[in-house]
C-alpha cells in the first residue's frame, strides 16, 4: 500500500499556469491566458470569468489571431496589460489593454482596424459571467436610453437572450457588488449554457441586425468595458478541512453508454473484434432517408447484432415516403432499430427562437410519419444536434416516447480551459431538458469534444497542423488522455439527473475509440496505437451498466468521478496535479502519461494487475481506475 503518481503530458504542463499570468492590484486579481483576460476576481470570488475581443466570420467561426506583443505594468495597488496583435489572414489589427486598480475597478478598451474589407457576424468585446453565484439571481440591466430593467439571470437555461440593449448592468454574487458599463455598440446577453459553455455571455452586436456585415477598410471599431467590484464575500464560517475520498450512498443506476455511428463508418476485422471487447451493447445509428443499400449493408456488419438507436434525417417534404423508404432498406440490411428519432433535414441548422423557421415538413410531422412507420419502436423527439436546438425548437412532449438531443464542447472556444469547463454547464443542461421533455425518458446522442452536426455553417475541415478549432468535427485531443478525462466528467455530470443514456464516442474516425487507419482525421498522430484511452473509460462504464450508482465525496475541485458497487474512476479534469487521500485503500490503475503507450496497445489494460494505495497525486487529465479494499464502513 502506497501512493500512486501519474505523470502529466508536456502539454498539460504547458496549459499549466505557465501560459497564464496573474496579476493583482491589492483584492482584484485577474489572470492573462492567450491574450484573453480569465478569472477575474475580488478578494478571491470570481466576478467575471473570461473578457476576450474577437472577431466572427459569416459562418460564425472565430477569426485566429496571431500572438502579438504583450505588455504588462504592476505595482501591487494597480496593473495594466496590452496587446498588440493582427488577425492571421491579415484582414484586421487590434488592440486590447485592460487597466484594473485596487479599488476594485477594471477596465477593458478594444479597437479593431480593419486593414481590408471584413465579412463578419461579430467584432469586439465579449465579457463571461460565471454560472456559480449567479444563476438564478437578480440582475438590474441599464438600457441605452437611462431606463433600469430589475430581471435575473434564468436558473434554468433560457432559449431566447435574457438581456437586450444593455448599456449596464449590475448584480452581487456572494456579498459581492459588481457594476458593469458597455461603451462603444449595443450590447445584448445569452445563456451559453445552451452550448454547455459554463457562462453568461454579454456580446455585441444585437443578434436582431443583419449578419455577416462589413466593417470597410480603414474603419476602427472601438469598445469599452469599465467594472466596479464593492463589499467583500459573505462570512463562510471558515475553509473546511480537505475530505479523503470515499463512497457514498447509492443513487440510482449509471446511465447505458452507447457509441454513434454515421453513414459512413467504417471499420475492419481488427476494429470490429476491438469494438467487441469494449461491451458495448447499444449504437445509436444516424443515416439520412436517402442512404445507399450498400452503405446499410455496412453498417449493418458494424451494428453486429447490437440493439439499435436510429436517427433518420428526413430528406424531402414527405415524411412518410421517406421514412417508408428507409424502413424498407432497414428491413433488407437486417436492422430493426429499438428506438427512432427523424428529424426533417432542414432542422440540422440553427434558428432564432423567435424563427422564422423554414419551409416544408415540421418535426412534428416526421415524429407522425416514425410512428406510423416503425409501430413497434419507442418514437422520440429532439434535436440531432445541440441542446440549443432543442431549447429552441422543444418537442411535444405528449407525441413523443423520449427525448433527446447532442452536445459539443467547442461552439465557442476550444483551448483546453475552456473545453473541460463545459462540463459545469452539463448539470444545468440535464435539468432544463428534463423539465422541457415533462418526464419522458432522455437519452443524449453524442456527448463529445468534437462538434458532430454544423448546425451553423459548412463543417470545418481537419486542420492541417492538428489544432483545436471551434466548431470542428474532428478534434485532435479525441485520442489522447484529455478525452478520456472529458468523458468522465461528462457520465460523472449526470448524478442526480434524468439521463438514462448517451453516446460517449464513435467505433472508428473523428469520435473513434478504436483506430481504423482509412477513417482517421490525422493518421500519423494515432500511428502505432490499437485503441485510445477513451476505449477504456467506455469499456469500464459499459461493464458495470446496470448495478446502482454510488455516489463520491472528498473529491477536489477540478476531480469528477464515478462510482458503482467498490468501484470508482475519478479524472483530473483540471490543468495542475492533485493529491488525493482514499478514505480506504484501493487497487488502483492509473491511466496517465507513463502507461498511456502501453495502454494503447492493450485493449485489455484494465484487467492488468493494480498497486493497492491510499493516497494517489494525478496529474492533469489522468483517469484513475479504483477498486476499494478495505472497510467501507
Amino acid at each position: 500500500m502506497g501512493d500512486a503518481r501519474s505523470r502529466p503530458l508536456a502539454s498539460d504542463q504547458d496549459a499549466d499556469g505557465a501560459a497564464a499570468r496573474r496579476l493583482s492590484a491589492g483584492p482584484l486579481t485577474v489572470e492573462i491566458d492567450d491574450g484573453m483576460l480569465r478569472g477575474v476576481r475580488w478578494h478571491g470570488v470570481e466576478v467575471v470569468r473570461g473578457i476576450n475581443c474577437l472577431v466572427r466570420d459569416a459562418h460564425w467561426g472565430t477569426l485566429a489571431a496571431t500572438a502579438g506583443d504583450e505588455h504588462f505594468d504592476e505595482s501591487g495597488q494597480a496593473f495594466r496589460y496590452e496587446r498588440r496583435f493582427v488577425l492571421e489572414d491579415g484582414s484586421a489589427t487590434i488592440v486590447l489593454t485592460a487597466a484594473g486598480a485596487s479599488d476594485g475597478s477594471l477596465a477593458v478598451t478594444a479597437a479593431i482596424t480593419a486593414v481590408r474589407d471584413i465579412a463578419t457576424n461579430r467584432a469586439g468585446l465579449t465579457l463571461l459571467h460565471p454560472i456559480a453565484g449567479v444563476a438564478g439571481t437578480t440582475l438590474a440591466i441599464r438600457h441605452g436610453d437611462g431606463s433600469v430593467e430589475q430581471a435575473s439571470f434564468p436558473a434554468l437555461i433560457q432559449p431566447a437572450q435574457p438581456a437586450f440593449d444593455i448599456a449596464g448592468l449590475r448584480h452581487e454574487i456572494g456579498g459581492i457588488g459588481v457594476e458593469i458599463a458597455f461603451e462603444g455598440e449595443v450590447f445584448e446577453m445569452e445563456d451559453q449554457r445552451n452550448w454547455s459553455d459554463a457562462s453568461f455571455k454579454t456580446y455585441c452586436r444585437p443578434l436582431a441586425l443583419p449578419t455577416p456585415y462589413t466593417i470597410e477598410t480603414g474603419t476602427t471599431v472601438a469598445q469599452r468595458i469599465a467594472i466596479r467590484c464593492t463589499g467583500a464575500p459573505k462570512a463562510a464560517g471558515g475553509t473546511a478541512a480537505a475530505q479523503p475520498l470515499a463512497l457514498g450512498p447509492e443513487i440510482g443506476r449509471l446511465p447505458e453508454v452507447t457509441l454513434a455511428v454515421d453513414a459512413d463508418a467504417v471499420a475492419g476485422a481488427e476494429a470490429m473484434a476491438l469494438l467487441a471487447g469494449a461491451g458495448i451493447g447499444r449504437l445509436s445509428l444516424r443515416v439520412s432517408t436517402d442512404v445507399a443499400a450498400e452503405r446499410l449493408s455496412a453498417l449493418a456488419t458494424i451494428c453486429g447484432g447490437r440493439g439499435v438507436d436510429l436517427e433518420a434525417v428526413v430528406v424531402g417534404r414527405d415524411p412518410l415516403e421517406a421514412l417508408g423508404r428507409l424502413r424498407g432498406a432497414l428491413d433488407a440490411a437486417g436492422i430493426a432499430p429499438e428506438r427512432v428519432l427523424a428529424l426533417p433535414e432542414a432542422y440540422l441548422s440553427s434558428y432564432q427562437p423567435s424563427g422564422p423557421w423554414p419551409d416544408g415538413p415540421r418535426p412534428e410531422a416526421a415524429i407522425a410519419a416514425a410512428r406510423a412507420v416503425f409501430p413497434a419502436a419507442r418514437i422520440g423527439g429532439g434535436m440531432l444536434t445541440s441542446f440549443t436546438e432543442f431549447n429552441r425548437c422543444r418537442p411535444p412532449a405528449d407525441l413523443v416516447d423520449y427525448v433527446g438531443h447532442g452536445t459539443t464542447a467547442i461552439v465557442h472556444a476550444a483551448d483546453d480551459r475552456s473545453v473541460m469547463e463545459t462540463l459545469e454547464a452539463l448539470p444545468a443542461i440535464f435539468a432544463s431538458a428534463a423539465a422541457i421533455g415533462q418526464g419522458r425518458p432522455y437519452r443524449l446522442g453524442l456527448v463529445s469534444i468534437g462538434m458532430r452536426s454544423n448546425a451553423y455553417g459548412p463543417e470545418r475541415a481537419p486542420d492541417p497542423a492538428a489544432r483545436p478549432l471551434a466548431m470542428a468535427k474532428a478534434d485532435p485531443r479525441r485520442a489522447t488522455l484529455f478525452a478520456a478525462a472529458f468523458a468522465v466528467g461528462a457520465v460523472a455530470a449526470t448524478e442526480g439527473s434524468a439521463v438514462e443514456a448517451l453516446a460517449l464516442g464513435s467505433p472508428t474516425g473523428a469520435f473513434g475509440i478504436v483506430r481504423e487507419e482509412t477513417a482517421e482525421p490525422w493518421p500519423a498522430l494515432t500511428e502505432g496505437m490499437r485503441v485510445f484511452p477513451l476505449y477504456h473509460v467506455v469499456r469500464w462504464l459499459a461493464e458495470r451498466s446496470g448495478p446502482p450508482r454510488r455516489s463520491l465525496s472528498g473529491l477536489p475541485a477540478h476531480v469528477m468521478g464515478i462510482a458503482s458497487g467498490r468501484e470508482a474512476v475519478i479524472a483530473n479534469c483540471g490543468l495542475r496535479p492533485v493529491t488525493i487521500a482514499l478514505a480506504s485503500p484501493a487497487a488502483c490503475l492509473m491511466l496517465d502519461e507513463e502507461s498511456r503507450p502501453a495502454a494503447a496497445l492493450d485493449a485489455n489494460f484494465l484487467d492488468r494487475p493494480a498497486a493497492v494505495v491510499d493516497r494517489m497525486t494525478l496529474a492533469p487529465s489522468s483517469t484513475a481506475f479504483l477498486a476499494f479494499t478495505g472497510d467501507l464502513s
